[in-house]
């Protein structure tokens, strides 16, 4: 793939992640399971838990960990912020999977 593909493909990916977030109510917040985030982020579960308990969402700048009884979740949008762009195309894979089911 040439680089001006690698751009468009990413763009195009980060397009898409960015209408979905859009679609949400104001005040709302999208959240996934710590599994997919460990897997999007390319880490184990331990470590996407010990990193969500390290940057809580709401009370930390920029943090994505939320609790929700017992069980950590990931604010999807401020996740999304700090991953590597390389990482991006498996938000997009886990969203497109997510709607076929």
């Amino acid at each position: 793939m040439t680089e001006a593909a690698e751009v468009d493909a990413t763009v195009l990916v980060l397009r898409t992640i960015a209408d979905q977030l859009a679609e949400v109510p104001p005040g709302a917040t999208r959240c996934m399971p710590v599994k997919d985030a460990a897997y999007i982020a390319g880490i184990s579960e331990a470590q996407m838990r010990r990193r969500c308990e390290l940057s809580v969402f709401g009370v930390d700048s920029g943090g994505y960990g939320r609790k929700i009884g017992a069980r950590w979740w990931v604010v999807i949008a401020p996740f999304i912020v700090t991953l590597p762009v390389g990482a991006l195309h498996r938000v997009n894979m886990l969203n497109r999977a997510r709607m076929r089911d």
